[in-house]
Protein backbone atom coordinates (compact mmCIF):
# COMPACT_ATOMS: atom_id res chain seq x y z
CA UNK A 1 0.00 0.00 0.00
CA UNK A 2 1.19 3.37 -0.74
CA UNK A 3 0.58 6.41 1.23
CA UNK A 4 0.42 10.25 0.86
CA UNK A 5 0.45 13.17 3.66
CA UNK A 6 0.68 16.60 2.74
CA UNK A 7 -0.49 19.81 4.66
CA UNK A 8 -0.34 21.84 1.91
CA UNK A 9 -3.32 19.55 0.35
CA UNK A 10 -6.66 21.20 0.08
CA UNK A 11 -8.56 18.88 2.22
CA UNK A 12 -6.38 15.97 1.88
CA UNK A 13 -7.30 16.08 -1.94
CA UNK A 14 -4.90 15.63 -4.45
CA UNK A 15 -7.17 15.99 -7.48
CA UNK A 16 -4.84 15.43 -10.60
CA UNK A 17 -3.33 12.02 -8.74
CA UNK A 18 -6.91 11.13 -8.24
CA UNK A 19 -8.15 11.85 -11.52
CA UNK A 20 -4.49 10.29 -13.02
CA UNK A 21 -5.71 6.92 -10.59
CA UNK A 22 -9.19 6.78 -12.04
CA UNK A 23 -8.32 7.27 -15.56
CA UNK A 24 -5.74 3.93 -14.83
CA UNK A 25 -8.41 2.34 -13.50
CA UNK A 26 -6.80 1.88 -10.08
CA UNK A 27 -8.83 1.74 -6.94
CA UNK A 28 -7.56 4.17 -3.64
CA UNK A 29 -9.37 5.36 -0.58
CA UNK A 30 -8.45 9.21 0.04
CA UNK A 31 -9.21 10.15 3.76
CA UNK A 32 -9.18 13.60 4.49
CA UNK A 33 -9.11 14.99 7.93
CA UNK A 34 -10.65 17.73 9.80
CA UNK A 35 -9.35 21.00 8.99
CA UNK A 36 -11.19 24.43 10.98
CA UNK A 37 -14.57 23.81 9.96
CA UNK A 38 -14.56 20.95 7.13
CA UNK A 39 -15.71 17.68 8.58
CA UNK A 40 -13.50 14.33 7.87
CA UNK A 41 -14.46 12.47 4.69
CA UNK A 42 -13.18 9.65 2.71
CA UNK A 43 -13.39 9.16 -0.79
CA UNK A 44 -13.56 5.73 -1.88
CA UNK A 45 -12.86 4.46 -5.87
CA UNK A 46 -13.16 1.29 -7.04
CA UNK A 47 -12.96 0.53 -11.04
CA UNK A 48 -15.88 -1.23 -12.95
CA UNK A 49 -14.27 -4.96 -12.90
CA UNK A 50 -15.72 -8.55 -13.27
CA UNK A 51 -19.66 -7.62 -13.82
CA UNK A 52 -18.93 -4.52 -10.60
CA UNK A 53 -20.01 -1.46 -11.67
CA UNK A 54 -17.37 1.40 -10.27
CA UNK A 55 -17.55 2.91 -6.84
CA UNK A 56 -16.64 6.74 -6.45
CA UNK A 57 -18.47 7.77 -3.18
CA UNK A 58 -17.04 10.30 -0.72
CA UNK A 59 -19.05 9.48 2.84
CA UNK A 60 -18.79 12.54 5.21
CA UNK A 61 -17.56 11.69 8.74
CA UNK A 62 -17.51 12.97 12.38
CA UNK A 63 -13.83 13.55 13.80
CA UNK A 64 -14.90 11.64 16.93
CA UNK A 65 -17.71 9.20 15.77
CA UNK A 66 -17.47 7.92 12.11
CA UNK A 67 -19.67 8.28 8.91
CA UNK A 68 -22.65 10.44 9.43
CA UNK A 69 -26.06 9.99 8.69
CA UNK A 70 -28.30 12.77 9.01
CA UNK A 71 -31.12 12.41 11.98
CA UNK A 72 -33.47 13.99 9.49
CA UNK A 73 -33.77 10.53 7.95
CA UNK A 74 -33.57 8.73 10.77
CA UNK A 75 -36.56 10.33 12.18
CA UNK A 76 -38.80 9.29 8.86
CA UNK A 77 -38.49 5.84 10.32
CA UNK A 78 -38.75 6.00 13.37
CA UNK A 79 -42.48 4.86 13.93
CA UNK A 80 -42.06 2.24 11.21
CA UNK A 81 -42.74 -1.56 12.03
CA UNK A 82 -39.63 -3.57 12.92
CA UNK A 83 -39.40 -5.05 9.35
CA UNK A 84 -40.44 -2.11 7.70
CA UNK A 85 -37.85 0.32 9.87
CA UNK A 86 -34.79 -2.44 9.10
CA UNK A 87 -35.76 -2.09 5.25
CA UNK A 88 -35.35 1.53 5.47
CA UNK A 89 -32.57 2.06 7.71
CA UNK A 90 -30.63 -0.18 5.05
CA UNK A 91 -31.52 2.04 2.20
CA UNK A 92 -30.55 4.91 4.78
CA UNK A 93 -27.16 3.31 4.83
CA UNK A 94 -26.27 2.24 1.78
CA UNK A 95 -26.76 6.10 0.57
CA UNK A 96 -25.06 7.75 3.60
CA UNK A 97 -22.46 5.08 4.72
CA UNK A 98 -22.09 2.28 2.36
CA UNK A 99 -20.16 -0.59 2.66
CA UNK A 100 -17.22 -0.64 0.38
CA UNK A 101 -15.29 -3.11 -0.95
CA UNK A 102 -12.07 -3.70 0.63
CA UNK A 103 -8.69 -2.67 -1.92
CA UNK A 104 -7.30 -6.02 -1.20
CA UNK A 105 -10.11 -7.25 -3.61
CA UNK A 106 -8.90 -5.15 -6.52
CA UNK A 107 -5.27 -6.21 -5.85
Amino acid sequence: MVQFYSDNAPNGQYEDLENELIELGIPFDRYSGQDFNIDPETRYYRPATDGRPEIDETILEHREYGEIVPASKIRGIIDLNPEDFKIKMQEILEEWAPNMPPLTQWA
